[in-house]
């Protein structure tokens, strides 16, 4: 470490007499052409001319932080490309050719996404019980007559045509996802027994699992706004429906399959 210092400090005094010298020899060639002008003109030399801005010997320079180019950012970020990781945690990632555009691109659909707001279904006509039971889901609720809410909940269902519809729509969208939710199930056993076509009993999750596909069905409809108020309609019905027995302490196959699509709707 001395012996670094030491070299520094020489190297300084040797860089020190070398600027005396040279300035020795302006001074010398300053005098020599002020001689020669003053023999030829009673002008100044232009060479010996200092403008009124010129920095004084002395004068300590400024000093100016470095502005950073946004170009060479720019630049950076488009040939590398950008990667974009939504609110769930998936991620994209666009290559040189989805560069700055891209990354525009995104800013411009999320805040799109921000500025629209969801229509919250007003649940004042259904009855007190159905509120009471869709509030309490997963839980029974106490001092409720199951078979009396059953019978509220069939109350607002839609016409048997728009059922059919609606349940046809989910087969045609979500079959390869809900494979133990089956067509033959729905269309030829379950909506015909809830609509008395036909003289089978059925439970409350019977009636869960109609309605909750009713509300998918509705949901991927292309023909209607997404997160429609309809759809909103269905699932709390069915969440209504699936207090009326017991869901944590006796599952049974319909139970499972009625769970299945309410996570989903969860989800969204």
């Amino acid at each position: 470490m001395s012996l670094l210092c030491s070299f520094v400090l020489a190297a300084t005094e040797h860089l020190r007499r070398q600027t005396v010298s040279l300035e020795a020899r302006m001074r010398s060639l300053e005098d020599a052409l002020s001689i020669v002008q003053g023999s030829i003109s009673s002008e100044t030399h232009p060479l010996l001319d200092y403008p009124d801005n010129y920095p004084d010997e002395e004068e300590e320079p400024q000093l100016k932080p470095i502005i950073e180019k946004s170009t060479d950012d720019t630049s950076i970020s488009e040939s590398l490309g950008s990667l974009h990781i939504d609110g769930k945690g998936a991620a994209r990632f666009f290559g040189p050719s989805g560069g700055s555009e891209s990354a525009q691109g995104l800013e411009a659909n999320t805040s799109t996404k921000a500025r629209q707001t969801l229509l919250e279904l007003d649940d004042s006509h259904f009855p007190e019980d159905i509120i009471i039971c869709y509030r309490s889901f997963p839980f029974e609720p106490s001092g409720i007559v199951p078979s009396n809410v059953q019978s509220m909940i069939e109350a607002f269902l839609p016409p048997i045509e728009r059922a059919v519809f609606l349940c046809e729509t989910f087969m045609e969208h979500l079959t390869w996802m809900f494979q133990i939710v089956t067509r033959r199930h729905i269309l030829k056993e379950l909506i015909p027994a809830v609509y008395k076509r036909v003289q089978v009993s059925y439970g409350p999750h019977d009636l869960a699992l109609m309605l909750i596909v009713l509300g998918i069905g509705t949901l991927v409809d292309l023909n209607i706004s997404p997160y429609s108020l309809e759809a909103q309609h269905y699932y709390r019905l069915s969440q209504a429906a699936l207090t009326l027995q017991p869901v944590l302490g006796e599952q049974s196959v319909v139970t499972i399959k009625v769970l299945n699509p309410v996570i989903l709707i969860i989800e969204l």
